[in-house]
């Protein structure tokens, strides 16, 4: 995998001290992140599996994150289905409808 580190700017405010985001070198698809914190220690790491080809691009279907503080506790998505190019009105993401919340 390449590993590609993300760092805040130091003044912006955000969650994460900095990210490494690992890409796989044969097909250029996400394989982990890891979340650290401030002080540099790994709070949470991302792990994508499962890649299958889904409406014609290969995408993880298979995202388990892991809470790297409280041990054995963890979050997964998946997915089944999955629409690409689908045209959105501009008006669902207007600031009437965001309040709406529908």
């Amino acid at each position: 995998c390449w590993k590609i580190e993300l760092q805040p700017h130091p003044d912006a405010p955000v969650v994460w001290g900095r990210l490494l985001y690992w890409v796989r070198v044969g097909d250029n698809l996400p394989a982990r992140i890891d979340y650290f914190d401030e002080k540099g220690e790994r709070i949470r790491h991302l792990l994508y599996s499962d890649h299958k080809v889904i409406g014609n691009r290969k995408i993880p279907t298979r995202w388990v994150m892991h809470n790297d503080i409280k041990e054995g506790r963890q979050t997964e998505i998946r997915l089944l289905e999955m629409q690409f190019d689908v045209k959105i009105s501009d008006r669902v993401f207007s600031f009437r409808e965001l309040e709406r919340g529908d």
